[in-house]
């Protein structure tokens, strides 16, 4: 219970969801059968 009432904790998870946002966005357009068109 300590560690949600830890700011340090939270704002860890805030710089791992931001840093993972763009990677798992690559990694889906990576996936999909059709290719998007560049540009």
């Amino acid at each position: 219970v300590h560690i949600i009432f830890n700011n340090k904790f939270w704002e860890s998870c805030v710089k791992v969801l931001k840093d993972c946002v763009p990677l798992i966005r690559v990694l889906r357009l990576a996936d999909t059968e059709d290719r998007p068109s560049i540009g």
